[in-house]
């Protein structure tokens, strides 16, 4: 009998301080798409001295690398980095994990050719991906979420007979829905992370209401051991800043911002105090 009170403690989840006094649903990490893909973000490193090169580098990727990047299953790709050379990679794959993905590209030449090629611009000149960390998955607010496959997806939907490859990979621009990506940075006490998550576990569904009616969709947030964290979500709107701006306007999302406050480092709210970082590389549908 005790256990099964410990259990029902558990199930229930804590009490939240930021309630609206609508149903609570589950907002935790995981699961995944419509389509069966699962979300998946990582780190990487590289050097500042060559930083803008880099990125340069990727206005236009190979043609051949971005139907490999495809046919091994990853979509809706993205990049982002801040001026110290700290970048963020997101993507969504039918590869049941990171490991998988790279591996499925590990495979090939054309893949190995590139990683060569960007190895110059890494602290220790060696392949970017070898040297990538992925991140937990412990938040998403959005309607495009399945907790099963239901059936075995391949990388056939990858490639489309229509496809052909970008003229242009770099970032900033929008996706063919109008959305556009956006990544931003902050910073969680490193003690207080495993409070964190257990709490976005569950949010009230007015809470997440107010984040899709103020044009954000997909949002995600990732994290590191150390509390550093990594958001990605789409917007029709410019940016964070606009995005905090309308977010900012929901009684949920203030309550939020205020509660989670005093676990981030400066403490502010997770997107009072995020910082956008740069999209710089963009491989669409």
């Amino acid at each position: 009998m005790k256990h099964m009170r410990l259990l029902l403690r558990r199930t229930a989840g804590p009490k939240r301080a930021f309630s609206t006094q609508t149903p609570r649903v589950f907002t935790g990490g995981g699961g995944y798409t419509s389509n069966g893909l699962k979300r998946v973000a990582f780190q990487l490193n590289f050097e500042t001295d060559n930083l803008d090169d880099y990125i340069s580098d990727h206005s236009s990727i190979w043609p051949e690398m971005q139907t490999a990047l495809r046919d091994t299953g990853w979509h809706n790709y993205s990049l982002f980095c801040r001026e110290d050379g700290l970048a963020f990679g997101y993507f969504e794959t039918d590869a049941e994990s990171f490991e998988e993905a790279c591996g499925r590209m590990d495979a090939l030449d054309v893949n190995r050719k590139w990683q060569e090629a960007m190895g110059k611009y890494t602290p220790a000149n060696t392949s970017p991906i070898d040297h990538a960390k992925e991140l937990r998955h412990f938040l998403y607010l959005g309607s495009d979420r399945v907790t099963s496959r239901g059936r075995p997806v391949t990388s056939s939907l990858a490639k489309p007979s229509t496809w052909t490859p970008q003229r242009y990979t770099g970032g900033g621009s929008r996706m063919k829905s109008g959305m556009k990506p956006v990544g931003f940075n902050l910073h969680f006490k490193p003690n207080n992370l495993a409070q964190v998550i257990r709490l976005h576990e569950y949010l009230d569904s007015g809470l997440v209401a107010g984040v899709s009616e103020c044009g954000i969709e997909n949002l995600s947030l990732f994290c590191r051991e150390d509390g550093l964290t990594f958001g990605y979500f789409e917007t029709v709107l410019d940016g964070l800043q606009h995005a905090t701006q309308n977010l900012n306007q929901s009684e949920g999302v203030v309550l939020w911002q205020r509660e989670m406050g005093r676990y981030t480092m400066d403490g502010k709210g997770p997107l009072d105090g995020g910082c956008e970082v740069l999209h710089y590389f963009y491989l669409g549908e």
